[in-house]
């Protein structure tokens, strides 16, 4: 009976030492499950700090944040040229001097949120009889707020450009122009191009 009662209590206590070990285990599991989790985590934020340029998200803010003038001290020059040279279809390779020249030459628009420029455009004109529509962009992660049809909207309303009949090119962006009244010419065999030298 002495013998069976060892044999027992010593079941016992492999038994016990068994939960324990379990729980050990699982211990350990857990406190490396939040390890991992906790250095993931880290990591994504050095990430963040270290490289901001390639995180990437739309600036949203309220329309009444921006604004539109068309002082040209307050233009960004470098802004400009960067997004028409390297982004824009329609004036890919222009250099910093032509930029500068187009922008002497014109009445020139920006839209601004801050002191950061986020957009822009252009009018050649004569401010009686034509006007030209030019170079109109919206910085992309600004884009989808309403500013590109602000910024038509104050350029066709500005005292100087009561009396013309206006002109402008795009590729894709007719459904938008159409909506303040531009139209497809009906007659284009009346006007006439001069294509550029090369």
């Amino acid at each position: 009976l002495d013998r069976a009662s060892d044999y027992g209590s010593e079941g016992q206590e492999f038994e016990s030492s068994r939960v324990h070990q379990r729980n050990v285990q699982a211990t350990v599991a857990e406190r490396f499950s939040y390890y991992i989790m906790t250095w993931r985590f880290y990591v994504v934020l050095v990430y963040m700090v270290l490289e901001p340029q390639k995180v990437t998200m739309n600036v949203t803010m309220s329309p009444a944040s921006y604004l539109i003038s068309n002082d040209k001290d307050k233009l960004d020059i470098d802004l400009i040229h960067q997004y028409l040279s390297a982004v824009s279809y329609w004036a890919k390779g222009r250099n910093l001097a032509q930029v500068k020249t187009t922008l002497e030459a014109s009445i020139c628009f920006g839209v601004y949120l801050g002191e950061k420029q986020v957009g822009f455009a252009r009018v050649l004109s004569d401010k009686v009889t034509l006007a030209y529509l030019a170079d109109v962009f919206i910085l992309p992660e600004h884009q989808g707020q309403g500013l590109g049809k602000r910024l038509i909207r104050t350029v066709l309303e500005h005292e100087d450009f009561q009396t013309v009949s206006w002109l402008l090119k795009t590729k894709d962006a007719q459904e938008l122009y159409k909506k303040f009244g531009f139209e497809i010419l009906e007659s284009p065999n009346r006007f006439m191009v001069r294509a550029k030298a090369v």
